[in-house]
């Protein structure tokens, strides 16, 4: 402005004041552990992304942010290692992220639903966590991280069957009680898959393939029962279910109680009306339990539909049936795809330095000295090149007798 021929310059600052009330980081209620960091992921964004950068604190940790949603405007952020992701993986996920076109977004399962490759699979194609420690592994394993604000649970692309055995738990044990546990997860889903459908089989089809005894005391067990056995697996499954959605819903000081009086209230009372047989109860409870050793909730729920799928195959063809449902879950998981990533890898026997190293088996920690071959990352190499600790010794300590010394020897 202008004051008796005199010219002034006004400069003006804009300053963002928004301020969203939110909780502070707490224990997940996902995926609980007995060891390592109890941190999960909150409601915002930039608390989140805060959250990563203290754990990966590297100079090529990048952060992409976008809007989703014409009303929304919901902002979802990427999260990835500039120098370790595959450069493809990177471009994939925001071309499909762009190509969002809807009104709003509110949670990572809406734009989950949007962006993967198989909309229709039964299987999940991302894996969701709320630990940060496991976030943080999965980034500097090659992965790419979608945050979508408003969410306390983010999506890891690309997924593989695999993931939905481990936990990040894992690397807090052994390797000998790793391998056990994920071992032990291994035989828990096939449990929880395959049950109540060979007790269909073997008690209604082929019950000249069971042991003689074994097949006199299912016999003696359905003395007086008057369904088949379908029927049978049919109600005590439908008790289970609508049990597990009540306890999810009641409130959480009642939940716990609810499961437990109702499951053993219904179940001993079924068997003394002579709606069902005892082993049935065995078989359904010791199914109902192995759901629940999946780590992964998502996968828990194909686990959960697999079971009836497989029953009401076995009810028309028996054990055949039962096989061809086995086939046509393989071929299934064969022809997934996971952003440009095969679903059975490393199980597909291409990478097999990945299955023995930590798939199947959890090796040493020592001998994680590559990253995995199927996600194609740039960086192969996940240990450290400098491995002479005396090249990186703390001030006060002689360089020299550190470099005359084999630092894997004990101290004398």
């Amino acid at each position: 402005m202008a004051e008796r021929g005199v010219y002034y310059l006004t400069l003006t600052i804009v300053l963002g004041a928004k301020f969203v009330e939110h909780r502070t980081p707490e224990q997940p209620y996902i995926e609980s552990s007995v060891r390592g960091p109890q941190i999960s992921f909150v409601e915002n964004l930039d608390i989140n992304i805060g959250l990563i950068r203290q754990i990966l604190n590297t100079e090529t940790l990048r952060i992409k942010k976008m809007k989703v949603g014409y009303r929304t405007r919901t902002e979802v952020a990427i999260v990835f290692l500039e120098d370790v992701a595959n450069p493809t993986l990177i471009n994939t996920v925001v071309e499909r992220i762009n190509a969002v076109h809807v009104d709003t977004i509110n949670q990572g399962a809406e734009l989950e639903h949007l962006i993967v490759d198989h909309t229709s699979s039964l299987f999940p194609l991302t894996r969701t966590a709320q630990r940060t420690d496991s976030v943080a592994h999965e980034v500097n394993q090659g992965k790419v991280v979608i945050f979508v604000d408003g969410d306390p649970t983010v999506l890891m692309v690309p997924a593989t069957i695999r993931d939905f055995f481990q936990t990040s738990e894992d690397f807090s044990h052994t390797f000998h009680e790793a391998t056990l546990v994920r071992w032990l997860r291994i035989v828990s889903f096939m449990f929880g898959l395959y049950l109540p459908a060979l007790y269909i089989s073997f008690t209604d089809y082929n019950p000249e393939l069971l042991p003689k005894v074994l097949g006199l005391q299912i016999a003696k067990s359905r003395e007086g029962v008057p369904f088949p056995a379908f029927i049978e697996v049919l109600i005590m499954q439908l008790i289970i279910e609508i049990l597990r959605e009540a306890t999810l819903r009641m409130p959480k000081q009642m939940g716990q109680t609810l499961g437990i009086v109702g499951g053993l209230v219904v179940g001993e009372a079924s068997v003394q009306a002579g709606i069902v047989s005892n082993i049935l109860i065995i078989v359904v409870a010791l199914t109902a339990v192995s759901i629940f050793v999946s780590p992964s909730y998502e996968f828990a729920i194909v686990i959960r539909v697999g079971t009836w799928v497989m029953d009401i195959a076995a009810a028309f063809f028996g054990l055949y049936g039962v096989v061809l449902v086995t086939i046509a879950g393989i071929y299934e998981v064969c022809a997934l795809k996971s952003f440009g990533v095969s679903y059975a890898d490393p199980f597909s026997g291409e990478y097999f330095r990945d299955l023995v190293t930590d798939g199947i088996i959890r090796a040493p920690y020592n001998l994680f000295r590559q990253r995995p071959g199927h996600l194609r990352v740039q960086d192969q190499t996940a240990e450290s090149r400098y491995r002479n600790p005396a090249k990186h010794a703390p001030l006060g300590t002689s360089s020299p007798q550190l470099k005359k010394r084999n630092w894997r020897r004990p101290l004398k």
